[in-house]
């Protein structure tokens, strides 16, 4: 890579990274997004194919969008610079870009989530984003997890196999997948049947306490994870009058809190169970007849996940069924365990010695990733795949209002990234 090369593309991340940044989209909406991506990629000379070609919209996990929600947000997207073109083309984000090399070979997949967190980014004028202007415009929204980074990184990468083509061989497919967070939309992209043909499959994420200038190679600690939403439905009655005739959906749903609480300390100290949100909107004098709750389970990999959800799952249905409560339980978004392989491992390291980039043998990612559900796919078709970390002195922890990346090891990580194209 000239020094013109790394220049130019060391400035196009900035850019991309600080504009996605300052217009930050959550999972399934992220509608600005996806039409910047679209308009980048097909000048670079790619073809595009949206997620409705493959998914059907009832079938995706963790969405409840009508078409007046899509209507809405498009329309914001739109005063936000998107296309009104590229906006009608499509319903479901996310997009897949493929390119092909003169020279036969493998196809080799790339994936970037482009989803951002649902918190409001600190107002500390001191901070990067706000003095240098691309702080979140969304009130309770912001991209605290680095996928903005991702984002920009996944196009430079795209942009350098555009315009070194000729020396490559085989074909790209560059996935830009919406809705990682709450593990969503991992499964849904896992269903598309180009997905079974990648020969080779490279993830990673930014940060994970990991510094700036290391990759870790081969990350270990990928939580399996379910994630569900429980509504226990009641019977509504006066609670001074006749409580009596009422059904207390928050009697039981409190029961059920405590009970689910106590399951991972019997299972294994790595279980994980967590309710995020419990909600009941009736008025203090009326017996509660419907209370939501958003759950999610983790596990050291998806046999001990299923364990603590098996028995989560249990325990909801035994107290509705005993307290004469209606259920509904929604799955809306899962992960499993991701295992590299070696071969990928091995050549991730010799680019970072190549490019004088530092790293680990290993670090614990202690999170979940549901690009696992597309890389399981990939490896039962004979595959290989590998997720990995690029360190990142990110200013606060991840999912936090005060995070931020540090661009300049974004910079850093072009060069290596580029190294990890022209070797798989």
């Amino acid at each position: 890579m000239t020094s013109l090369e790394f220049h130019n593309l060391s400035s196009y991340v900035i850019d991309r990274r600080r504009d996605f940044h300052k217009y930050p989209e959550k999972g399934w909406h992220e509608y600005r997004t996806t039409a910047i991506i679209f308009w980048e990629l097909s000048h670079l000379g790619y073809s595009i194919k949206w997620l409705d070609d493959f998914i059907p919209r009832d079938s995706v996990l963790g969405r409840d969008l009508s078409d007046s929600d899509e209507f809405a947000e498009k329309e914001r997207a739109l005063r936000e610079g998107a296309d009104r073109e590229v906006l009608r083309s499509f319903h479901l984000t996310g997009i897949i870009a493929e390119i092909t090399a003169p020279r036969q070979g493998g196809t080799r997949g790339f994936r970037f989530d482009i989803d951002c967190v649902e918190v409001d980014e600190s107002e500390d004028p001191e901070r990067l984003p706000a003095r240098a202007g691309f702080r979140s415009v969304h009130r309770g929204l912001m991209h605290a997890c680095g996928h903005d980074g991702h984002a920009a990184l996944g196009l430079a990468m795209a942009k350098y196999v555009s315009e070194h083509l000729s020396e490559l061989s085989g074909k790209y497919v560059f996935i830009f997948q919406p809705a990682e967070e709450g593990c969503r939309g991992g499964e849904a992209v896992s269903r598309i049947p180009l997905i079974g043909k990648i020969n080779d499959f490279v993830s990673f994420h930014l940060g994970m306490n990991v510094p700036s200038g290391l990759a870790a190679l081969n990350p270990t600690n990928f939580l399996a994870s379910t994630k569900f939403n429980v509504a226990v439905h009641g019977k509504a009655a006066h609670a001074g009058i006749e409580p009596w005739k009422g059904i207390n959906a928050l009697d039981c749903a409190a029961k059920i809190a405590v009970k689910l609480f106590q399951i991972p300390k019997a299972i294994s100290r790595t279980a994980r169970l967590n309710i995020g949100k419990f909600r009941s909107d009736n008025g203090r004098n009326v017996v509660a007849d419907l209370v939501t709750m958003q759950c999610e389970t983790r596990g050291i990999d998806s046999a001990e996940n299923n364990a603590v959800f098996s028995e989560a799952s249990d325990v909801i249905h035994d107290e509705a069924e005993g307290s004469g409560c209606r259920l509904e339980l929604r799955i809306v978004g899962k992960s499993e365990e991701i295992v590299n392989s070696p071969e990928l491992v091995n050549l991730l390291r010799s680019a970072c010695i190549k490019t004088g980039h530092g790293f680990l043998e290993t670090a614990p990612f202690n999170a979940s990733e549901d690009s696992s559900l597309i890389e399981k796919v990939i490896r039962e078709n004979g595959g290989r795949t590998l997720h990995f970390i690029l360190g990142n002195n990110t200013c606060s922890g991840h999912h936090t209002p005060d995070f931020d990346l540090d661009e300049a090891s974004l910079v850093r990580d072009i060069q290596l990234l580029a190294e990890v194209i022209r070797s798989i």
